[in-house]
């Protein structure tokens, strides 16, 4: 395995565990943990998710529906803090991400 293909591996396997995620409709958080992937990214002014915040499209679709919604903003650095926050029982808002 050449260096290149060494580096690129994890974002790979990250990308796979990502579109897993989307098709299985749970939350990105999942996948990337608090690494940074480019995906969507929106905000929720009902849940203070804006600004440095943000959550992922299946979080929108679950989480957040009938919420005060911005985006999607295309985000080459992001994790769901939907789901980091439920993780780290910050606050208690995803309701698609397995614990």
């Amino acid at each position: 395995m050449g260096p290149q293909k060494k580096y690129w591996e994890p974002f790979r396997k990250i990308e796979r565990e990502f579109h897993k995620c989307i098709d299985s409709g749970r939350c990105t958080y999942l996948a990337t943990g608090t690494d940074y992937f480019p995906q969507l990214m929106y905000h929720c002014k009902d849940c203070n998710l804006d600004s440095h915040y943000g959550m992922c499209e299946v979080c929108v679709k679950v989480c957040h529906v009938g919420h005060s919604i911005s985006g999607p903003i295309a985000s080459p650095a992001f994790f769901c803090d939907c789901g980091h926050f439920q993780k780290e029982k910050k606050r208690v808002i995803c309701k698609c991400l397995d614990t």
